[in-house]
């Protein structure tokens, strides 16, 4: 799901499956129940899982970090994370995996507010598996070629994963259901407080 009013649902057909495609603002509520709706009026298979990838970033110093800064920042998170699991309860067979971010183990210059709503979904994910909720919350290092740090300065001492390393972690994601897991790479040699070599 991303951001983006409800503007309805369209299908696709591949050999003996079906594929339903949805566009909703993940954070508001009323688009959120009326895309669940949609798909189970359109003669789908029961919902299975939802990956909840929203983001977006807005980055500062937290000294110039202003209330709208932090909101901008986290309703990709937190509300967004929040619709996914009040609109998947009674859901059982429904999996959730949350998109968290590895600043909200490691912290980032200049992401408090990244990190703080990331840290959230990793406690939703502890909620939702407290009250026997199928629920993961992967906590990802910057990929080499593909999302919102592809082919950009990432914080010292972290490396990019490629995309067989980050497909892996999210089938082992997929099949244990940690609460929260941490992805990233480490080069060690990059920071000096770290010691040793890359890993």
């Amino acid at each position: 799901a991303g951001a983006g009013n409800h503007a309805g649902a369209g299908t696709g057909h591949d050999s003996g499956g079906r594929l339903r495609v949805a566009k909703c603002d993940v954070g508001d509520a009323r688009g959120m129940r009326s895309t669940m709706r949609c798909l189970d009026a359109g003669g789908c298979l029961p919902v299975g899982g939802v990956l909840h990838c929203a983001g977006m970033l807005r980055d500062m110093a937290v000294d110039r970090m202003l209330a709208e800064d932090v909101a901008a920042v986290c309703e990709p998170k937190i509300s967004g994370s929040w619709q996914v699991h009040y609109h998947t309860l009674g859901r059982a067979e429904a999996k959730v995996v949350l998109y968290s971010s590895v600043t909200a183990l490691l912290g980032n210059m200049g992401q408090a507010n990244y990190a703080y709503g990331n840290a959230w979904m990793d406690g939703l994910s502890g909620l939702r598996q407290a009250c026997g909720l199928w629920c993961s919350s992967v906590q990802w290092g910057p990929w080499s070629d593909v999302g919102m740090a592809a082919g950009g300065d990432v914080a010292l001492g972290v490396a990019g994963i490629s995309n067989a390393t980050g497909m892996s972690a999210l089938g082992f994601a997929m099949e244990e259901q940690p609460c929260t897991v941490g992805v990233c790479r480490i080069d060690a040699s990059a920071a000096p407080l770290l010691g040793g070599s890359s890993s």
